[in-house]
Parts: structure tokens; C-alpha cells; sequence
């Protein structure tokens, strides 16, 4: 069976159909229109008229001459919208800070390595690593801070922690 073929079977099973479909529809009416049905009397009407001035008043040009600019009002094109305030500045941030360990020279003095926000820092005890935290002491197991107050921080080797000091 050819392509056309099959469009030509589809276009015969639709027209019968169809045609059923008519039929039905015929006998069912009885083979004729219905009458209208009479609307109860309270049904609303499908079209009210509104009473309005004549159409040449309206597009007439006198119109705008009674027109007066709006005063004390407000204005369309600025917000009149209050926005909540701004929220202090924080008081503290956040630091990654890293131990990488120490060496000791010959005369017995330690310097530690201390990577903070990606920048390496050198120093011995006493230096300052962030705002407030100086270093106190350091060893193979991890590194002490302190701050003015004398709460120690422990820092173990080689593992990122994030410590959280004023902001200056």
C-alpha cells in the first residue's frame, strides 16, 4: 500500500465519520431546529448603555484647558518606598590560617611558617600572625597563639582553620 493510497483511506474513514456523526445528530433533532428558549423576566441583559457625553466633547480640545497640574501629590515617577537601614559594619572576619612548621637556627631561635590568606609569614615567637593573635609557642604538633586577653589558640600542622578576629 503506497503512501498516497493510505492518506486516501484516512480521508474516507474521516468523511464516514462524519456523516454517522450527522446523521445522529439529524435524528436526535427530529429534523429540525429547536425553538429559542423564553428567558425568565429577571435574566440580565446581554447589553447595558452607558450614558456618557457626546463623543465630539470628549475629543474636542476644551478638555485640557480644565486640566491643573496635581500639587501635593505624589509624584508617579519617584518611589515613595523607605528602605530599612543599613546594617552595622561587622565587627569581626574570618581568617584561614595554616601552620607549616618551624625552624630553629644555630643559636637556638624558632621561626614558624604561617600561611594566612594565602600570604606566608615568617616569624618567631612574639610576632604578630592577625589582628590580635601573637605567636606563643610552636612545636612539631602545632603551633599556640595568644591573644591580649591570654586565650591560647591551637593551630595543628598543616590543617586549615578559620579564625574569627576584630576588624581593625
Amino acid at each position: 500500500m503506497t503512501r498516497m493510497e493510505r492518506h486516501l483511506l484516512l480521508a474516507l474513514a474521516c468523511l464516514v465519520c462524519v456523516s454517522v456523526l450527522l446523521f445522529l445528530l439529524l435524528s436526535q433533532l427530529g429534523g429540525k431546529i429547536p425553538e429559542r428558549p423564553a428567558l425568565p423576566s429577571f435574566a440580565f441583559r446581554s447589553f447595558k448603555s452607558v450614558k456618557t457625553a457626546p463623543i465630539t466633547e470628549l475629543l474636542s480640545s476644551r478638555i485640557y484647558d480644565r486640566l491643573q497640574p496635581a500639587t501635593n501629590q505624589a509624584n508617579p515617577f519617584y518611589s515613595i518606598q523607605l528602605f530599612p537601614p543599613t546594617p552595622p559594619p561587622p565587627k569581626t572576619r574570618k581568617v584561614e590560617v595554616v601552620y607549616q612548621g618551624f625552624f630553629s637556627t644555630s643559636h637556638g631561635e624558632k621561626f614558624a611558617y604561617v600561611l594566612t590568606n594565602n600570604a606566608l609569614l615568617i616569624g618567631q615567637v612574639g610576632a604578630s600572625v592577625v589582628t590580635n593573635l601573637n605567636i606563643a609557642d610552636m612545636n612539631m604538633a602545632g603551633l599556640i597563639l595568644k591573644d591580649p586577653a591570654g586565650k591560647e589558640v591551637f593551630l595543628p600542622f598543616n590543617t586549615k582553620q578559620n579564625l574569627e578576629v576584630p576588624v581593625q
